[in-house]
């Protein structure tokens, strides 16, 4: 895999509207993720930084090259048994990467909360960073995503995610779940499930972008 590789949206750090960067920060953004292999990295230049599957059932981790990770070797940082992404539903993952190399992931299961975190020792810069996120290990079982989604999106994760019956009023992980109907408008914004249109139209900057 590449950043040319058709498995893979490429977005421009500058074009997000929801980047919500602390102090000293590159990049603070959350992508919400059905796919069983969710991929996310961010390069600048020459320096590149990926979250993806490892090797094993379950498994990820982050590495600080693209050759390791497509080989699966020497993770920065590795973490077995999060079987959530098994579930078909939405699951939110926020990325932040600090202007010196350090990447934090956070997953956000329905059961307990993951975290992952490398200092990379590389310095990066936001107008030249891009992002690029991978929706499938394969392009026949691409599955679509959100992405630049606000940092909290419990709603709209509750429109594409419907609460079982006998989980409404209750909370799971981060997404609130109770019996109050979403807006109309969330309601009318479906994912759609083609590979061609991978990005649901749920903000100005879930747009597609042409590659």
């Amino acid at each position: 895999m590449s950043p040319g590789d058709d498995r893979f949206v490429h977005v421009k750090l500058s074009s997000l509207v929801n980047n919500s960067p602390q102090t000293n920060e590159v990049f603070r953004t959350k992508v919400s993720f059905s796919t069983k292999t969710p991929t996310f990295g961010a390069f600048y230049r020459n320096k590149k930084i990926i979250f993806g599957p490892s090797r094993g059932n379950n498994s990820f981790a982050i590495y600080n090259s693209h050759e390791n990770y497509l080989e699966k070797k020497l993770p920065c940082m590795e973490l077995q048994n999060i079987d959530e992404f098994n579930s078909g539903k939405y699951l939110e993952i926020l990325f932040v990467l600090d202007q010196n190399g350090i990447f934090t992931v956070i997953i956000y299961g329905s059961k307990h909360i993951h975290v992952l975190n490398c200092n990379t020792d590389f310095k990066y810069y936001p107008q030249e960073t891009l992002l690029y996120i991978g929706y499938s290990d394969r392009i026949e079982d691409a599955l679509p995503f959100i992405y630049d989604c606000p940092l909290e999106i419990a709603q709209i994760i509750k429109a594409v995610n419907p609460p079982k019956e006998e989980d409404r009023g209750q909370n799971q992980g981060n997404t609130t779940v109770s019996t109050e109907a979403p807006p109309e408008e969330t309601k009318k914004r479906q994912i759609n499930t083609t590979i061609s249109t991978a990005v649901p139209e749920v903000s100005k900057a879930t747009e597609a972008i042409k590659t």
